[in-house]
């Protein structure tokens, strides 16, 4: 549909029309290719062959009017309403089985009857008839026009058999594909003199089994290369795939006439070209043919993803592929070995799986493939996520999570009810970024948890992915998104969240930095061109940050993080944690039964999602434990408060990294300092002092009152961090220092300070 317009609109205002008007087609019960709504698609003029599909552009019917945009837009939003309110009753929502069946032209039959007569022979007549019928009863081709083609062959070729016989297997394929014949039985005795009633039982189980399709038939009498032909030009008449085992080929070139081509007979991808006797094959792709193929209408938005079966002779069992791209879907086949030729073999799936689409032999469904929670049309769906939770069960888990916070992490109470309620909203964290961009509520900060290693901020992380039955796939480390391919693979994986362990390396990147800034408030991760066209990819999986060594500088990202810090005095002892990891973690899956209640939850009542993220997570705990019959614990009301000066954090952690670092050279050179401070090895101040003085600490060397600071230190202490921003926290000067001939940048801090610090 075009609308020619009164005067220009902008490029937002005019996509936003477009999308109204789809939405009104759809549930209107029309089918509309939604793809249509893209500004940058190429107009095709009337008077002009489409070469994609390589038919004739035409005007079906205009009227000359321009439209006023405003009038266009409220009658479609008038219009949109309606059908919302009212249940379908246009001619187009009825079944397709009802609908009405198309006919063949005159010429389409002769050339229907053209390609089949050479293959028309004694032996196969029956079968000629059965298959072809039952193609054309599922593409849902009149049964007068399947009479017509069967009878212009029975009589052009002087067919020996009744004349009654032929047309049984018109009978039995249509009454099979659930067609009423009986509508056309006066019409097909005025054509043939034969009455078609119960006709189809004269078609025996034998006639029927033990072929694969026509394609075979046409095999054994005009063989491969020709047969191939009769099947792509029967295909371009009828305009849908074969439903039996016979080849798909589409067009790859026009100039060279080079096709795609699936031989789902001898399981094999291949290139042909049309020569004099058919297509003949001139490249094998695969050793693997698509045998079926559902594709992925994301109504979030988002890349069209594909599923593909394979079948293959060296295959024991099929091969399934994807959700996925083509690439990816390639990429497997390629890794299974499959494939001969790398180079063809992307165009070549690509345009048989356009060909399944075009032809109607692709299941296409509109959902969404990644796990987790969404808004469509504004309501809440859950996609891949039992939601069905067992009382008893959950008051196991709740008992569960009562231990933890009361007795494994009683020392950190309200860290661990901040990140547990930041858990039990997290999966729902796209919804409220959705909800946002409605102007309604607010985003979800990711978390990141910094500080002393051994402080349980990873089992921390693990705990809430517990709560919602997530395993090892949802554990990455830092290497896993250090790509903007890679982090956007993450954060589209699902709407669950994700673990990310020490992650600087990727947080020291600007683009990782400035991607991450967007996913956290934005549903878009990222955008590339796929195929020549802009494609945008969604910021589904809030992320959960561990580190010890590293926490961003810039203030920005830090906005868009619950940074909870762990100090030296909540490292947790070796006996403690092993005890914890014999008798609690093999019994954190419990924690599931929650979160499957929360979902439970919010499916029935999406304004529960309302209001303040951390205080939403504990308002769905609490009612998870009136659902169990449990009091509310107490230490559900705590929350983490952030320090306001993170640089005392990062100071603290200075100072005890370079404390350990001082007890461990001393250690190696307690010999030669022992005798200058004492049997007693004295205190640490005195260490550091001695230990400068004979130039044994990494990274520092005392020059008079002043200790120099070059980069060896933050790397022996583990610290990522440069020297500037470390003589910010120190407060030390960064500077030149010039020692001989070499000018390097260092951080000079008097010893006494230093000291101070150290204390």
């Amino acid at each position: 549909l075009y609308f020619m317009l009164t005067q220009e609109i902008e490029a937002k205002r005019l996509q936003r029309l477009e999308s109204w008007l789809i939405d009104t087609l759809q549930k209107s019960g029309i089918s509309v290719d939604t793809k249509s709504k893209d500004l940058a698609r190429i107009l095709r003029l009337p008077g002009f062959v489409n070469p994609r599909v390589n038919r004739l552009v035409r005007v079906i019917w205009t009227f000359p009017a321009a439209v006023d945009p405003e009038l266009l837009e409220k009658r479609i939003a008038e219009e949109l309403k309606q059908v919302e309110a009212t249940p379908f009753t246009a001619a187009a929502q009825i079944p397709q089985r009802e609908r009405p069946l198309r006919e063949l032209s005159d010429a389409e039959i002769l050339r229907i009857v053209e390609l089949l007569r050479e293959a028309y022979k004694p032996g196969y007549r029956q079968f000629i008839a059965l298959y072809l019928s039952g193609w054309l009863a599922k593409a849902r081709i009149s049964p007068i026009s399947a009479v017509k083609i069967v009878k212009i062959l029975y009589e052009s070729t002087q067919d020996g058999d009744p004349l009654k016989t032929r047309l049984s297997a018109v009978v039995y394929s249509y009454r099979k594909a659930g067609i009423d014949v009986d509508a056309y039985a006066s019409e097909i005795e005025r054509l043939t003199g034969v009455k078609p009633y119960g006709l189809e039982s004269e078609i025996g189980e034998a006639a029927v089994k033990g072929r694969s399709g026509l394609q075979e038939i046409l095999e054994e009498v005009l063989g491969e290369e020709k047969a191939l032909a009769v099947i792509h030009e029967l295909t371009e008449i009828i305009q849908v795939l074969s439903p039996y085992r016979d080849a798909i080929i589409e067009l790859l070139d026009y100039e060279k006439q080079l096709y795609a081509v699936a031989n789902l007979r001898r399981l094999v991808i291949a290139r042909a070209r049309r020569g004099e006797r058919g297509l003949v094959y001139k490249e094998r792709i695969a050793v693997v043919a698509p045998t079926q193929v559902i594709v992925y209408d994301n109504p979030i938005g988002g890349i069209r993803k594909y599923e593909v079966v394979f079948e293959g002779q060296t295959l024991t069992r099929p091969l399934r592929v994807g959700p996925a791209l083509i690439e990816e879907i390639t990429d497997r086949v390629k890794a299974e070995g499959l494939v001969y030729n790398s180079r063809l073999v992307n165009d070549v799936l690509a345009a048989i799986i356009n060909a399944y689409i075009r032809r109607g032999k692709a299941e296409v469904r509109s959902e969404i493939e990644a796990p987790g929670f969404y808004l469509v049309d504004g309501k809440l769906v859950s996609v891949r996520y039992d939601i069905k939770y067992d009382v008893e069960r959950l008051r196991e888990a709740l008992l569960l999570l009562n231990e933890l916070a009361e007795v494994w992490f009683k020392h950190m109470q309200d860290k661990f009810a901040t990140i547990v309620k930041w858990g039990a909203v997290a999966p729902f964290s796209f919804i409220l970024k959705q909800q946002k961009q409605r102007g309604e509520g607010m985003w979800l900060p990711w978390l990141y948890l910094f500080g002393v290693s051994g402080t349980g901020k990873t089992t921390l992380g693990k705990i809430v992915l517990r709560i919602w039955g997530l395993e090892s796939a949802h554990e990455k480390g830092g290497g896993n998104i250090d790509t903007v391919a890679r982090l956007g693979h993450v954060l589209s994986m699902a709407s669950f969240p994700v673990l990310i362990n020490e992650p600087r390396g990727a947080l020291m990147k600007e683009d990782i930095v400035e991607m991450v800034k967007s996913a956290v408030e934005s549903t878009i991760a990222r955008g590339k061109y796929v195929r020549g066209t802009y494609t945008e990819f969604p910021a589904l999986a809030p992320l959960i940050f561990t580190s010890n060594t590293y926490l961003p500088r810039d203030d920005a990202l830090l906005r868009r993080f619950i940074v909870i810090t762990f100090t030296y005095g909540e490292r947790i002892p070796i006996e403690r944690v092993k005890e914890f990891t014999e008798k609690v973690e093999p019994r954190l899956q419990l924690l599931s039964e929650i979160g499957k209640c929360i979902a439970a939850q919010v499916k029935e009542e999406p304004s529960l999602l309302k209001g303040e993220p951390l205080k939403i997570g504990e308002n769905l705990l609490a009612i998870c434990y009136t659902i169990a019959g449990l009091p509310i614990p107490d230490w559900l009301d705590l929350t983490y408060t952030e320090p306001e000066d993170l640089a005392e954090m990062v100071i603290e952690d200075f100072a005890e990294r370079l404390k350990e670092l001082v007890n461990d050279t001393y250690v190696r050179f307690e010999r030669i300092v022992r005798s200058t401070i004492g049997q007693d090895g004295g205190t640490v101040a005195e260490r550091l002092q001695h230990l400068l003085r004979i130039d044994a600490l990494p990274g520092m060397k005392l020059r008079g009152e002043y200790v120099i600071i070059t980069g060896g230190l933050p790397e022996a202490l583990k610290m990522n961090i440069t020297l500037k921003s470390l003589a910010e926290i120190i407060g030390g000067e960064y500077k030149n220092y010039r020692e001989g001939n070499r000018v390097q940048k260092i951080v000079e801090i008097p010893l006494s300070q230093l000291i101070s610090l150290l204390l």
